[in-house]
C-alpha cells in the first residue's frame, strides 16, 4: 500500500507537468503571435508603399480609369493619410484623393480627372471598387445625363426613376440626387446597415451639395458644401464624407 507521502508526491509531479506544459504553449504562441504581427506589419508598410506608387501613377492619368489588383485588406483613407491595420503613411500634399473612408477587396479602381475653373488648376484622382454602387434618381437634365455619362463604364453606375425597384444586391450604395431637399431612403435598403448606405444631393441653383448618412429608415444630412464645376460634385460623390470632401476642398 502506498503511503500517502507517496501519493502527494505524484499529484505534485502531475501539477508541475502541467504547469510547466502551460508555460511552453504560452511562450511559444507569444512567439507566434509576435511573429503574425511583425509580419502583418511588414505587409502593411509594403501595401502603403505600392500604394503610393499606384497614386502617383493613376494621377497622371487623366481620363483613365484604371483597375489594379490590389492584397484583400481594409485600406483607409482620409484627406491627409492612407491607413493599412495600425501603420499608416501621409498623402503627398499636392494630391487631391476622393475616395470612401475604406477600400476592401481584391480590385481598386482608380480615375483622374483635370480641374479647371476656367484654367487648369490640378487634376482629381478618384479611387472607388466594383462593390461600390452609384446610382443615379432619376428625372435627369442635360446637365445632369452629362455628369453621369462622364463617368466611365468601370464604374458601377445606374440610373434609377423609382427608388423602390432599388434592391439589395449586397453592394455598398451612394444614391445621387438632385435639388431634392429630403431625399428617402430606398424601401428595400431600409434594413440594410447603416454603413452600406449614403447620399448626397445636389442643388445646381445654389451650388451647394448636402450630404445625408442612413439612419434605420431615413437619411440624415450631415451637413452642405460648396461645390465649383463637374469634378467637385464627382469628388463629392466618390467621397466617403462630408467632412473629407471639405477637407480636400
Amino acid at each position: 500500500m502506498k503511503s500517502k507521502k507517496g501519493v502527494i508526491s505524484i499529484q505534485f509531479n502531475w501539477v508541475f507537468i502541467l504547469i510547466a506544459g502551460v508555460l511552453i504553449l504560452l511562450f511559444f504562441g507569444s512567439l507566434v503571435f509576435k511573429g503574425r504581427e511583425a509580419s502583418d506589419t511588414s505587409i502593411a508598410g509594403t501595401i502603403l508603399t505600392n500604394m503610393q506608387t499606384i497614386l502617383t501613377g493613376a494621377e497622371v492619368s487623366v481620363r483613365t480609369i484604371n483597375q489594379i489588383k490590389i492584397p484583400n485588406k481594409e485600406i483607409k483613407f482620409n484627406c491627409d493619410k492612407i491607413f493599412v491595420g495600425d501603420i499608416d503613411d501621409d498623402i503627398t500634399k499636392n494630391k487631391i484623393i476622393f475616395a470612401p473612408e475604406v477600400i476592401k477587396g481584391r480590385t481598386l479602381l482608380t480615375w483622374a480627372l483635370d480641374w479647371n475653373a476656367p484654367y487648369h488648376v490640378t487634376n482629381f484622382l478618384y479611387l472607388t471598387t466594383p462593390d461600390i454602387k452609384y446610382i443615379f434618381i432619376e428625372p435627369l437634365n442635360d446637365e445632369e445625363e452629362e455628369l453621369f455619362n462622364m463617368l466611365p463604364d468601370g464604374i458601377n453606375k445606374k440610373k434609377e426613376e423609382d427608388i423602390s425597384n432599388i434592391k439589395d444586391t449586397g453592394n455598398n450604395f451612394k444614391l445621387v440626387f438632385f435639388d431634392v431637399s429630403d431625399p428617402n431612403v430606398p424601401p428595400n435598403l431600409g434594413s440594410v446597415p447603416d454603413k452600406r448606405v449614403s447620399a448626397i444631393s445636389i442643388n445646381s441653383d445654389s451650388n451647394e451639395i448636402e450630404f445625408y448618412s442612413k439612419r434605420g429608415n431615413e437619411f440624415k444630412s450631415t451637413g452642405t458644401a460648396d461645390y465649383l464645376g463637374n469634378p467637385l460634385v464627382l469628388g463629392a460623390m466618390f467621397s466617403g464624407s462630408r467632412d473629407d470632401y471639405v477637407c480636400n476642398v
